[in-house]
């Protein structure tokens, strides 16, 4: 027998090293089957949305579904998202036809446990409704118990059941390719998926982490959006993820904070993190994010509601993100511009950081007040997947991440006409998403036109 040539050898010898890694990254699937749930019972230190949306997994699960460690961090911001799907549920009271679900972060995981389980956060007391087990298991509503060891789950590593790429129209949208991942079948509409657009330039992310039924009426106006920012030459690129259930459980099976998102498990959304940079280390000149608060519900036309009526805004607005300060007043002013004599109805609150880097707030009032509790909803957090998108600075005017906050009765506000105009369908919501689209057109155009407009915002409005 002839010996192997020396280079031969090592790059037989290299190949064989390969094998077992080339195995294991083969055997990933994208989800595992009978995983277990088991519950955790919440401190008094844990909130609302943690109880909600976070689990710990073994290191079982984590192996098996290939999930990388080093991504899991304990307070979920930019953490691996799964789905847990409920396959089998012998509990008194639960589904035939279990198939329940809900997306959920990874927080955290049991080295030494080699078993495949999730680990879900059970109610606080009998009338807490912001955990997992509501999230998993409804039909226990206030009451009722659950027997863990009579259910069975899977796990996705992919959040989404599928993919697609679309092209967004005025007025609906319309999927133009082929669908580019599709992890499950759909189930009676009962799922979340993402849609993403991509576009040759880089100026513009448009995020909507909560479309159809999670924050209500806001996928509908995309193609109004892109309208407005098209008057401008700027182009948008779009992802929405996008939710359903009914039953008013759209909400709380679908939402995940948007500082856990993780592009890992969204491929729309990794393809949109994947686009080349456009300057310091961020794929985008300037991201929007879109999203909708709950606010004070408007039940009564605005004309008719006393002037006494205080305890927060019912038309509200927040522009916050680490845009500059400037970027969010300037936009702010196309807001009430486009309002005409409803101005007075909208409020509006700024949420910036100074050079000190310490939050401070703009707030303007409309009818009932300034905006109440705008603490966890400004988007200021460094991992907010817009912030993660846009280069930010608090000293650049030219580009940036704005997160816009719409109060549920301003997005709902086709339910009264407009006072005091000709056009009864020239509503809120609607003047809201073009005056924005013109706004950020016009930034990216000249940035340096909003200078002093925070200034000038607060002389405007008496502050």
């Amino acid at each position: 027998m002839f010996p192997l040539p020396k280079a031969l050898f090592c790059s037989l010898v290299l190949f064989l090293a390969l094998i077992p890694e080339l195995a294991f990254a083969q055997a990933c699937p994208v989800h595992s089957d009978s995983v277990e749930i088991r519950l955790r019972t919440p401190s008094s230190s844990v909130g609302a949305t943690t109880r909600r949306e976070h689990i710990r997994i073994s290191q079982g699960l984590l192996e098996a579904l290939c999930i990388d460690s080093n991504q899991i961090h304990s307070n979920g911001d930019n953490s691996p998202q799964v789905r847990v799907v409920i396959t089998s549920d012998t509990n008194a009271g639960a589904p035939s036809n279990p198939k329940s679900t809900g997306l959920f972060t990874i927080v955290g995981v049991d080295t030494s446990s080699s078993a495949r389980w999730v680990e879900i956060y059970t109610r606080r007391n009998s009338s807490d409704k912001n955990n997992g087990l509501l999230k998993l298991f409804p039909y226990l509503g206030n009451g009722g118990t659950l027997d863990a060891t009579k259910v069975t789950a899977e796990v996705y590593s992919i959040a989404p059941h599928a993919t697609s790429y679309v092209d967004y129209q005025f007025f609906w949208t319309r999927v133009q390719g082929t669908t580019t991942h599709y992890s499950n079948p759909n189930t009676s509409g009962q799922q979340f998926e993402e849609y993403l657009q991509l576009e040759t330039s880089k100026e513009l992310a448009l995020l909507l982490p909560h479309g159809d039924n999670i924050e209500t009426h806001l996928d509908e106006q995309i193609g109004r959006f892109e309208v407005g920012t098209n008057s401008h030459n700027l182009d948008a690129n779009i992802w929405e993820g996008r939710g359903r259930w009914g039953n008013n459980e759209t909400f709380r099976r679908w939402h995940i904070t948007s500082s856990d998102f993780n592009p890992v498990s969204f491929p729309g959304l990794q393809d949109l993190f994947d686009a080349p940079d456009y300057a310091s280390g961020r794929p985008f000149r300037w991201a929007v994010g879109l999203h909708g608060f709950t606010g004070r519900k408007l039940t009564t036309h605005p004309d008719s509601i006393p002037s006494s009526d205080q305890g927060g805004a019912y038309y509200g607005v927040i522009l916050g993100g680490r845009s500059h300060a400037d970027t969010k007043c300037y936009l702010a002013h196309r807001l009430q511009d486009s309002y005409l004599s409803r101005r007075d109805q909208v409020a509006i609150t700024i949420i910036y950081h100074d050079s000190n880097n310490i939050r401070q707030t703009i707030e303007i009032p409309g009818i009932g007040g300034v905006i109440d509790d705008t603490d966890d909803l400004g988007g200021v957090d460094r991992e907010n997947i817009a912030n993660r998108l846009a280069p930010w600075s608090s000293g650049q005017m030219d580009r940036g991440a704005v997160q816009v906050e719409l109060s549920q009765s301003l997005r709902f506000d086709e339910h009264f006409s407009a006072p005091h105009t000709s056009n009864p369908k020239s509503q809120l919501l609607e003047r809201t998403i073009s005056a924005l689209a013109k706004g950020m057109g016009q930034l990216n155009s000249f940035p340096n036109g909003a200078l002093g407009a925070c200034a000038e915002l607060k002389s405007r409005n008496n502050i």
